[in-house]
């Protein structure tokens, strides 16, 4: 089910492996170790780009998903 429009998407803990994760635009994002300095500071980044995708109505591509072409 889409998430509803401007709700912000919520830092979570993976169970299994015990890292933080996002899940924006139904791709989980996968932060490093849950609760750490660093994956809130990953979390905000992504958020932010999230964020700008939003405001700008276009689909901005998360480098994680991007592959090179040879």
């Amino acid at each position: 089910m889409p998430r509803k429009p401007g709700k912000v998407p919520s830092y979570c803990r993976h169970k299994a492996s015990g890292r933080a994760v996002v899940r924006i635009d139904g791709r989980d994002r996968y932060l490093g170790k849950y609760g750490s300095p660093e994956s809130h500071e990953e979390y905000e980044r992504s958020i932010a780009e999230w964020r700008a995708g939003q405001r700008a109505g276009v689909h901005i591509p998360h480098p994680w998903l991007m592959t090179a072409r040879i």
